[in-house]
């Protein structure tokens, strides 16, 4: 059991947890720049929040269904 306290599994954690939120904000970026072209203008601060929003509201949605 001399491994089973060591760091390394944490690190994966982090790891993966920083490629997770590099994600969200991918596809929050992607989903602003579809509404700011649905609008015919350029992305502004109103799409991202309405980007992150839905984004938000669909994890959730996931988070309690997949759990």
């Amino acid at each position: 059991m001399s491994g089973f306290y060591d760091f390394e599994p944490n690190t994966v954690h982090c790891r993966n947890y920083k490629m997770r939120v590099s994600e969200n904000i991918k596809n929050i970026g992607l989903a602003a720049a579809f509404y700011a072209a649905s609008d015919g203008s350029a992305i502004e601060m109103s799409h991202l929040i309405k980007a992150a929003r839905k984004h938000q509201k669909l994890e959730r949605t996931w988070q309690m269904n997949g759990a």
